[in-house]
């Protein structure tokens, strides 16, 4: 919902903030009046507990002719987004995608924090093979499987990562190694995800 709007002084044009953490930019330039989004500026409404940089040059800057790719941030928070932000480039700031779901939402009538995915607990990424597939993955509260992103169009992707069904792991204690049934995933979550260095495997770690 919008907490605060203003006009600009001598300007068709109105600033809004919402509880999304948002701040839009409205002008009225239309003959039925209704004002139309000029811009807008928006991060997590909860703060992230998940943050790395992205790139494999994290040493170079753009004084050096580095092409800028050492100056993304991916972050993931309690909010349940994953987003990427450029540390100087406000216009490429944006939340990875989940599909469709201002659409589903207004059909359902529901909000739509309510269909996305569960928060993210883990989530790693690989530059290599960005533009061959996914190459991100994440792993989320109470659940067994694990998602798979692109960074190149900043959505999810289709396949998930998960155990088949009658997987058994084997763990080894004081008293010696005893094996146990992933069988149903009733009681399963993952925990952790990391990608090979070639980009080619992930590994997902189950509790």
């Amino acid at each position: 919902s919008v907490v605060r709007c203003a006009f600009l002084p001598r300007e068709p044009i109105m600033v809004s903030a919402g509880e999304d953490n948002s701040l839009k930019m409205w002008i009225f330039d239309q003959e039925n009046g209704t004002p139309r989004l000029l811009k807008q500026r928006q991060g997590h409404y909860y703060p992230p507990h998940r943050i790395r940089y992205y790139g494999g040059d994290v040493i170079s800057t753009f004084s050096s002719g580095a092409d800028g790719s050492c100056n993304q941030i991916l972050s993931a928070s309690r909010d349940k987004s994953l987003r990427v932000f450029h540390t100087f480039r406000e216009q490429q700031n944006m939340e990875l995608s989940q599909g469709a779901l201002v659409k589903k939402a207004k059909a359902l009538k529901v909000n739509k924090r309510d269909l996305k995915l569960s928060m993210i607990t883990d989530f790693v990424a690989m530059e290599a093979r960005e533009r061959d597939w996914c190459n991100i993955v994440t792993a989320h509260r109470g659940e067994t499987a694990c998602y798979t992103w692109s960074f190149a169009n900043r959505s999810i992707g289709k396949f998930s990562l998960q155990p088949e069904k009658n997987t058994v792991i084997s763990t080894k204690n004081k008293i010696g190694r005893h094996k146990r049934s992933l069988n149903g995933f009733k009681s399963s979550e993952a925990t952790c995800v990391t990608i090979s260095s070639c980009g080619n495997f992930g590994i997902v770690g189950m509790a």
